[in-house]
Parts: structure tokens; C-alpha cells; sequence
């Protein structure tokens, strides 16, 4: 099998179990949105960031050092030896600081709400924190070995936990956000109870002081990679709490949600694969090849996948939430796009993974939170969602502008540019054409013209030369045989040449 192929096989069994993990938010939209206020959702979103924000500082990029030092070593005692003391090195830091936060849990209440009301829920969260987060390094070995099915079946049971205990602690027990609280952390601890049994019967608990030296000297520049990023991302919460209320948080998380749910489908599965294979693939002769066919395809999947949730996210909302809601539809477009350039990091730091260098991701990262910090600032109090949305797509786009010509100077890849950028601009003419269309139809009418114009993407794309012929035709076989066109996906390599 090809590596091409294997990639696409591997992604899409990684989008089934990236789709189980992250499912659990949108099929809950109906209940929260009924069940809580706008201003409630605004506090579970400046919660999980607060989470967030300790998992990368306390974190150390401990997971993605695993995962990278797995593949540096090839005795299988020597990769336990790395799994297990990543394990032991998160336990120690979880555990210090959740002890030295929990008595300042007031004091951070009013950092992050402009409160101490909500001290009982930081302190939910930071149990939240280190359950959820301590889980990441079993996963990272599950990943490591590309054990995609079993990664799918962890996403599976811990969908059906999370559903089951959102439900009973949102509307048997009516605990509002705690009850969310209390579902994660005991989702957090069967899962992730399991999980951290099963990872050391397979490498038994071997931590090595070296190998612990090697871990944090790879991780700490991550650190940095993950602030920034999280500035990117999430910091315009802040900034729109802080300029704005709750309830325009609480909106914009919504917007996001929505936005996101390419991410969770595409980008992030490409991204559980594409890291641990890139590493195998490198140096092969059909590596650089491998890097512009799948640029070239994850770009075509993303930017359709961002059209059709722009498209149809009023109607989304419109069926699944309640009235307060709805006005977040508008944004989703601009947050689409700042997804899409923030996917194209598989691509723009290949040279830096290459090299084994992580601090200019750090230099790469802590350069785009600037420019979001300052577009955050000017833009947020005199456009709320509006500019909180352009000032991450501008980070995100200055970041991958920066960063490709950095990772080209240490691993070249001739990217087809034409054929990246054509289908944005015309999926950007179609959603323009959209919407001089809804001030003349409406109803099922537009619902439809909505659906034909998706559809015209693909025809597209062959006309730019994005897809190639065969593609195209994979495509329609898709369409009249789902089953049998995944065989033949399966059988063409980066090339389109059958293997």
C-alpha cells in the first residue's frame, strides 16, 4: 500500500474517532441552548480556556515530545521508556499544581470573570484539567503505534459516557455548568482510568532521567507554540468579555462551534496521521510528493467543507438553537477561514520536523499572537465578533505567510499555488453569490440554491485544476457508490497513478 494511501486510510478512520470526541458539543446544542442562557455558555467557554491555558504552561508539550521521541528510538523497551515517563513527568506537574491553585481559586475567579462567584467552578476545572489532560499521553501512544480502530473505540465510549451524564446532570439533576463539570471529570477518570492501566501493562513504568532531559528539552519551546496559539484562538474571548458581555461570548463560542466542526472532521484527524507518518516518509523519495498531493487535498476538503457550514449554519441554527442564538451564523465564514490557514501548519512547518527544531515554531507562534493581540485591541471594541474574527484570520494568515518561507529554506516542496488558492476564490464568489441571492428568495427556495451551489464546487475546482480528472471521476463514483469508490481512493497514489 502506498503511503499516500495509507494516510487516507488512517485519516479516515481518525475522522470517525475525532468526529465520536468532539461530537458530544454539537449533538448537546439543542440542551445547552435551551437549558442555558447565553451568558452560561460564555462562562463554560472562559472556563475550558482557563483549562486550556494551564494545559499548555503545566503541559510542557509533553504529548507531542512522546509522540516524536517514539520514532527516535527503535527498540520497543526504549519507546516504553518514553511513554512511561512522560507519564510520570505530567503526574507530578498536574498534581503540584493543582494543589498550589485550588486555595487561589477566588483570586482567579476575578481574573477570569471580573467576579469571585465562580471560585466552586475554577475549582471544578482545574480537577477538569488535570483528569483530561493526563489522558493525552496514552493517547499519544495509541497514536504512535497507528492504532487508529482502537483510538475509535476510545472516542466511542467516551461518547456515550459524556452524552449520557451531560443529560442526567443538565436535566435530572439541573446542575447547570457544574453538571458539565462534573460529567468530564468522571468521563475523565473511567476513560481515562482504562487507558493509563492498559498503556502500562503494555510498557510497564520504566521513567529514565535521559530520556525525561530529552522530553522537556523538545516540549518547553512548544510552550510557547501553544500560548500563541491559544492567543490566537482564544484570547479574543477575553478581549470580547472584557469590551463586550457574556452573552456576545457566549455567541461567539456558538459561531465557533460550528465553524470548528471542519477542524474536527478533516484537519484534525489529518493532523493525528499526517505528524507520525510525515516522520516515516521525510527523506523517501516520494516524500516531497506526498506533501504537495495531500496540501493540495486537504486544502480542496477544508475550503468545501468551510463553504457548506457558511452556507448552511442559519439553518443549523435556526433548527437546533434557541432564538438568543442565532445571530452567531453570520460570523462563520471569517472563523472558517481562519481554520483553513491555521490546517495549512502541517504544511508550512514540515522543514522545522525535519530538522527536529521547535523553537522557530515557538518564534513562528509567539509572532502571530502578537499580530492577534494587536488586532484584538483595535478591532473588538469597535466591531465585537466581526473583529475578533478578522484579527484571527490575519494572525493566522501572517504565521503561515512567515512560516512557509522559513520551512522551504530546510525541506523544499514545490506546492502547486494555483491550485491552492483558485478554489478559496471561487468558493468566496459562491458564498457572495449566496447571499445577493437570499435578498431575493427565501425559504426552500434558497435552501436549494444553496445545495446546487455546494454541489458546483467540485466542477470547480477540475475547471482551476485543483482536481485532476480522475479525481473528479473518483469523485462522482463516490457519489453512486460510496463503498466502492473508497476502494478505489485506496488505490490511486499521490499521482493519480494506480498502485
Amino acid at each position: 500500500m502506498s503511503e499516500f494511501r495509507k494516510v487516507v486510510k488512517h485519516m479516515s478512520i481518525y475522522s470517525l474517532g475525532v468526529l465520536l470526541g468532539k461530537v458530544s458539543s454539537f449533538l448537546m446544542l439543542p440542551l445547552y441552548t435551551h437549558v442555558l442562557s447565553p451568558a452560561d455558555y460564555g462562562v463554560i467557554e472562559l472556563l475550558q480556556l482557563f483549562g486550556y491555558t494551564l494545559a499548555i504552561v503545566v503541559g510542557v508539550g509533553m504529548a507531542s515530545a512522546v509522540l516524536r521521541f517514539y520514532y527516535v528510538y527503535h527498540d520497543p523497551d526504549r519507546r516504553h521508556a518514553v511513554v512511561s515517563t512522560g507519564m510520570a513527568i505530567l503526574a507530578v506537574l498536574f498534581a503540584a499544581t493543582v494543589t498550589l491553585a485550588m486555595p487561589f481559586s477566588k483570586p482567579l475567579s476575578q481574573v477570569i470573570f471580573g467576579t469571585a462567584a465562580y471560585a466552586s467552578l475554577v475549582r471544578l476545572e482545574l480537577i477538569v484539567f488535570a483528569l483530561a489532560n493526563f489522558i493525552e499521553i496514552p493517547l499519544a501512544y495509541v497514536r504512535a503505534k497507528q492504532a487508529s480502530v482502537t483510538f475509535v473505540a476510545i472516542c466511542t465510549v467516551r461518547l456515550v459516557i459524556e452524552l449520557t451524564l451531560n443529560v442526567i446532570m443538565l436535566v435530572v439533576l439541573k446542575l447547570g455548568v457544574a453538571g458539565i463539570l462534573y460529567s468530564s471529570i468522571t468521563t475523565s477518570m473511567l476513560v481515562g482510568g482504562y487507558l493509563i492501566m492498559q498503556t502500562l501493562r503494555e510498557t510497564g513504568f520504566r521513567p529514565s532521567l535521559a530520556i525525561g532531559r530529552q522530553l522537556v528539552a523538545f516540549g518547553l519551546p512548544l510552550v510557547l507554540q501553544g500560548l500563541g496559539t491559544f492567543t490566537i484562538n482564544f484570547s479574543d474571548r477575553y478581549f470580547l468579555r472584557l469590551f463586550g458581555t457574556l452573552d456576545q461570548v457566549g455567541m461567539y463560542s456558538l459561531a465557533y462551534k460550528i465553524a470548528a466542526i471542519a477542524a474536527v472532521l478533516l484537519a484534525d484527524p489529518f493532523a493525528q496521521i499526517w505528524g507520525p507518518k510525515f516522520f516515516e516518509i521525510a527523506n523517501r523519495p516520494d516524500g516531497r510528493r506526498t506533501c504537495q498531493a495531500m496540501f493540495r487535498h486537504l486544502n480542496l476538503v477544508m475550503i468545501f467543507a468551510i463553504l457548506g457550514l457558511s452556507l448552511f449554519a442559519p439553518d443549523v441554527l435556526q433548527f437546533m438553537t434557541a432564538a438568543p442564538f442565532r445571530g452567531a451564523a453570520a460570523v462563520v465564514p471569517v472563523i472558517g477561514l481562519s481554520y483553513l490557514f491555521a490546517s495549512y501548519r502541517q504544511f508550512s512547518y514540515v522543514g522545522f520536523w525535519v530538522k527536529t527544531e521547535t523553537r522557530p515554531v515557538a518564534r513562528l507562534t509567539t509572532l502571530a499572537a502578537g499580530v492577534n493581540l494587536i488586532g484584538n485591541v483595535l478591532l473588538i471594541p469597535r466591531f465585537g465578533m466581526w473583529g475578533a474574527a478578522w484579527a484571527t484570520v490575519v494572525a493566522y494568515g501572517v504565521e503561515f505567510l512567515v512560516g512557509i518561507g522559513m520551512s522551504q529554506r530546510r525541506y523544499r516542496v514545490d506546492y502547486p499555488w494555483t491550485a491552492i488558492v483558485a478554489p478559496l476564490l471561487g468558493a468566496a464568489a459562491m458564498y457572495v453569490f449566496v447571499l445577493l441571492l437570499a435578498s431575493l428568495v427565501s425559504g426552500p427556495a434558497l435552501f436549494a440554491a444553496k445545495a446546487i451551489v455546494l454541489l458546483l464546487f467540485p466542477v470547480l475546482a477540475l475547471a482551476v485544476g485543483a482536481l485532476s480528472p480522475l479525481e473528479f471521476r473518483t469523485l462522482v463514483a463516490f457519489v453512486h457508490n460510496p463503498a466502492r469508490a473508497m476502494r478505489a481512493i485506496y488505490a490511486v497514489s499521490p499521482q493519480g497513478v494506480r498502485t
